[in-house]
């Protein structure tokens, strides 16, 4: 009787520590799907934007924040504000990995509003051209522009 009620017990408790595994990976697969959902809150004229509602500004921010390929073709001007649900926003930022992987890229207008380029943002725009910085810019991040290798303008 003693062998059977030991058995009873391990078995109940393998069986809560199997369903809190369960449990756990659930829920971790669950956060691990909402980081690859949209890492933009706004999206005008074919740029993503990510908002800081606080001192409304806008940084610049790609689709989803996985393969970036297909998300900014051709020329891009960057406009110095946008306006997204009744409110206005200050471009003020080109942030991480915004255009990284954009072969299709050819050139980008960069408005005065922008003081910052952060990392990685334009990584490996094979076919990015042309760019316009202005002097307002006043930090670019490490391999901002890495494997960048057809720039033949910068202004």
């Amino acid at each position: 009787m003693k062998n059977k009620t030991l058995t009873t017990l391990w078995l109940r408790n393998n069986y809560t520590i199997v369903t809190k595994k369960r449990v756990f990976m659930f829920f971790f697969a669950l956060l691990c799907a909402g980081s690859a959902v949209a890492q933009f809150d706004c999206k005008i004229d074919g740029i993503y934007y990510k908002l800081n509602n606080k001192d409304k500004t806008a940084i610049v921010t790609n689709k989803t924040g996985d393969n970036n390929a297909k998300s900014y073709v051709g020329s891009i001007v960057i406009p110095p504000t946008i306006e997204c649900r009744g409110k206005i926003y200050i471009v003020t930022t080109i942030g991480e990995y915004a255009f990284s992987g954009c072969y299709q890229l050819t050139s980008v207008e960069i408005p005065e509003s922008v003081k910052t380029i952060r990392n990685n943002a334009f990584e490996s725009c094979v076919f990015l051209r042309a760019i316009t910085i202005p002097n307002t810019v006043i930090s670019i991040g490490n391999s901002a522009f890495e494997n960048c290798s057809n720039m033949t303008s910068i202004t």
